[in-house]
């Protein structure tokens, strides 16, 4: 995700619900303090090379949207 995602609320559902290490951006990284539990611990593990990969993600939803279109046809979710 990217720095719009930044928020107590988002990383507490990815560690909480999801049981996995969030990768999000502090929006300001030369603030004095970094508020929140789950930021806190996002901002001292935060990896740029795994960030970096971010990358391969995207561009496999790109390939999936020209191969397929961004606009789901089908009514019933079985369908999509």
């Amino acid at each position: 995700m990217d720095k719009a995602y930044d928020s107590e609320r988002i990383h507490q559902i990815i560690h909480a619900d999801f049981q996995s290490q969030s990768m999000i951006p502090v929006r300001n990284w030369h603030a004095s303090y970094v508020s929140g539990k789950y930021r806190q611990i996002m901002s001292s593990s935060f990896d740029r090379k795994i960030y970096g990969r971010r990358n391969m993600a995207e561009t496999v939803f790109l390939i999936l949207k020209r191969l397929f279109g961004e606009i789901i046809h089908s009514r019933s979710y079985r369908q999509q």
